[in-house]
């Protein structure tokens, strides 16, 4: 809570939303756009389905953004819980990967792209150096 985590996430997601709001919005009304995709002016249903594929197709390529500061977040909170909880925190963190993880091990890059968490090892070893 110190580090106001939870007000950081609720501002990036509504700029993100914000964003990606405002370029349905501008595809919406740019002539360009419906004549790329062979729409009547009047289409703009149709031009709002085919800009919120877009839109979702651009979202979906943001989560690694979301990821990383999700993974910072967390090497902080970790950092707090080890300092608070010391070996315990870590051992209670294997567990629960362990027991609820398909992977508790991922690849660094493959964590960035795919897991809201960063991997136990990377967070154990973060956390005792901080």
């Amino acid at each position: 809570a110190e580090h106001r985590h939870i007000e950081l996430s609720v501002l990036y997601e509504i700029l993100e939303v914000g964003v990606l709001a405002a370029l349905a919005g501008y595809l919406t009304t740019s002539p360009w756009f419906y004549e790329a995709f062979q729409l009547p002016q009047d289409a703009t249903g149709g031009a709002l389905l085919v800009a919120l594929i877009w839109i979702v197709a651009i979202e979906n390529h943001l989560d690694p953004l979301d990821n990383l500061l999700s993974h910072r977040m967390e090497h902080t909170a970790d950092s707090y819980a080890h300092d608070w909880a010391s070996y315990t925190w870590a051992d209670s963190l294997r567990d629960h990967y362990t027991g609820s993880a398909m992977n508790p091990y991922p690849h660094r890059l493959y964590a960035i792209f795919h897991d809201s968490h960063p991997p136990i090892v990377e967070r154990i070893r973060r956390a005792r150096n901080s």
